[in-house]
């Protein structure tokens, strides 16, 4: 019976060992991703008192280099450029008083365009919103904050799943 208790910590250890660690290159990315340039994202919503353009930009940049599917090259074939659609900051207290007052929102929109032949290859959107309320209202202060980065990452999250398909 004493070899009962020992079964799980044995089994944990075969585990451990079929774990396999490591890094695969994809096929097609040569290794280093798809070069971008990224030009500077256009704030088209005109929010007072912030930069959107400059913070989807900085975010944008973040993601794609975190993405490792892209890298961005002042010098590459395809341009990234970006807008800002819509940006609505949210307010806990609104939704707080009123569930469907207050909501937190972003929407990016992403195109790859071919420098050389002037085509656009890819066009995507981005879409991020946080729209509870009541007693869970406290819980998204500060949604303004990161509701355009969350975004930018599902613009990146598609154009990754593009890339992955082939790309361009």
């Amino acid at each position: 019976m004493t070899f009962l208790p020992a079964r799980p910590a044995l089994l944990l250890l075969l585990l451990a060992g079929c774990v396999s660690r490591g890094v695969v290159e994809e096929a097609g990315s040569g290794g280093a991703g798809m070069a971008l340039r990224l030009q500077p994202c256009v704030d088209r919503t005109e929010t007072a008192g912030r930069d959107l353009g400059a913070e989807a930009t900085a975010a944008f940049r973040a993601d794609l280099a975190a993405s490792g599917r892209f890298r961005l090259d002042p010098d590459a074939r395809y341009t990234l450029s970006c807008d800002v659609e819509t940006f609505l900051p949210g307010n806990a207290a609104k939704r707080l008083l009123l569930p469907i007052w207050g909501d937190a929102a972003a929407q990016v929109a992403a195109m790859i365009r071919d420098r050389q032949s002037g085509d656009t290859v890819l066009i995507v959107a981005g879409n991020a919103a946080l729209t509870l309320g009541g007693t869970l209202a406290p819980v998204t202060i500060g949604a303004d904050r990161y509701i355009l980065d969350a975004a930018v990452s599902e613009a990146v999250r598609k154009m990754r799943a593009w890339a992955a398909r082939g790309g361009p």
